[in-house]
Parts: structure tokens; sequence; C-alpha cells
């Protein structure tokens, strides 16, 4: 659900809200990849904020570095594109 525009912010809040419960259903091998569930972010500040939320969770995640990195890239690049090109995509949809 957190790919989904409509529905990631209440997702990601579920999970920040509730992350002691989630941690007992995610077995181990698992909880590293709840990171992912916030790839779909694109906006500036949203590599600062979970960077924030999960860096202090990693030991108790058991991992997650890669993921966490990965996702962060993946949003900073987001980012960087919608802020270089974001009204020239924009036009070109507006066209279609």
């Amino acid at each position: 659900m957190s790919s989904q525009p409509d529905v990631r912010e209440t997702t990601t809040s579920y999970i920040e809200n509730n992350w002691v419960k989630l941690m007992d259903y995610f077995p181990g091998p698992f909880r590293p990849f709840m990171v992912r569930l916030f790839e779909g972010y694109c906006g500036p500040g949203d590599v600062a904020r979970i960077e924030a939320f999960f860096r202090p969770k990693l030991d108790a995640m058991g991992g997650g570095e890669l993921e966490l990195a990965q996702t962060e890239e993946r949003i900073g690049l987001c980012s960087a594109m919608k802020t270089a090109k974001g009204s020239e995509i924009q036009a070109a949809l507006a066209n279609q």
C-alpha cells in the first residue's frame, strides 16, 4: 500500500506509530525490508525523515543498512529529478 500515493502517508504513519507491534509481527530476517515501504516518497525532506526514524532502529531490526541506503538514494534521485525537470514533465504530460 505504501507504493500508492493516496495511502502512502497512512501506511507509513501506521508503521511509525506501531513500531513495537510490527517488530513482533515481522520475523527477524524480514524486518529490514520495512524500510523499503518508505521508498515511494520524493520530497526534499523525506530522506532526513526516514534517516531519523530508521537509523536508531537498525540494531533492533537486525540490519537494514543496505535497505536504508537504497531507499534514501531512490528518494534523493526522485527529489532531484522532480526539482530539475518537474515542470518539463508536467508540461509534456499536459500536452498528451
